[in-house]
């Protein structure tokens, strides 16, 4: 009886709201013997690399990291040129990995304006942090103190944005959050890169191409409408 009533509601309210779903056959089966309107995604291929800034600006990547019990993050300024100026990886515990996130721009923010770079473009891979730092978000309050005192060390820079960039075309970053250290933080200079990160460095100082497949943005928007729409 339960069940009856469940398959029901689901079709008064995807009538409305079809459900979008994976291309499989198995779950179009399924939803067909339902009743249940759906639409099978369509995706696109998008390319992408990551970009040095123009000059006089700075790129500032960062990442968090939650890996194998072990909270950190990573980033790394460059100049136009795609060439390192300095990156940072710290150790930190008791974070979630969107204060992981937000520590590691802080980090940048401190690090750009004790180098006296004024002018930096901050890329993530986190869409919540960009939305929380174009302030078009609330952080909980476990990020919030670290949120407002970023936006205090960045209303002194002379100019600045954050855009979100994908995890391939952030690889340093990510390296770095990774990476095993005692807990605390660590500078990076030239000396101090490590194989695996030189390699990721030189895919984006020459330039390597990167595929996703994105879902159509019309379709993406449609599914959010029907998430939270009134039954």
């Amino acid at each position: 009886m339960v069940l009856r009533e469940i398959i029901t509601t689901s079709r008064i309210r995807l009538s409305k709201y079809p459900l979008y779903v994976e291309p499989s056959p198995d779950i179009e089966k399924v939803a067909k013997n339902l009743g249940i309107p759906f639409h099978t995604k369509r995706y696109q291929d998008i390319f992408f690399t990551w970009q040095p800034p123009p000059a006089p600006w700075f790129k500032y990547n960062s990442d968090g990291s939650l890996f194998n019990d072990q909270e950190g993050f990573g980033a790394i300024i460059r100049d136009s040129q795609g060439h390192l100026i300095i990156g940072t990886m710290a150790r930190v515990s008791l974070a979630s990995i969107n204060h992981l996130e937000i520590l590691g721009v802080k980090s940048g923010a401190l690090m750009c304006a004790q180098l006296n770079l004024n002018k930096v473009l901050f890329e993530t891979d986190s869409t919540t942090i960009v939305c929380w730092l174009q302030g078009r978000g609330a952080a909980p309050w476990t990020s919030r103190r670290d949120l407002i005192e970023t936006m205090d060390v960045l209303s002194c820079f002379e100019d600045w944005s954050i855009s979100h960039t994908y995890r391939e075309a952030n690889a340093p970053a990510d390296l770095m959050a990774a990476r095993q250290i005692p807990m605390g933080s660590k500078t990076i200079s030239a000396q101090d890169i490590w194989t695996e990160l030189d390699e990721a460095l030189h895919k984006d100082w020459i330039g390597i191409l990167y595929q996703r497949k994105k879902a159509n943005p019309e379709e993406a928007n449609e599914l959010y409408a029907s998430t939270f729409a009134s039954p």
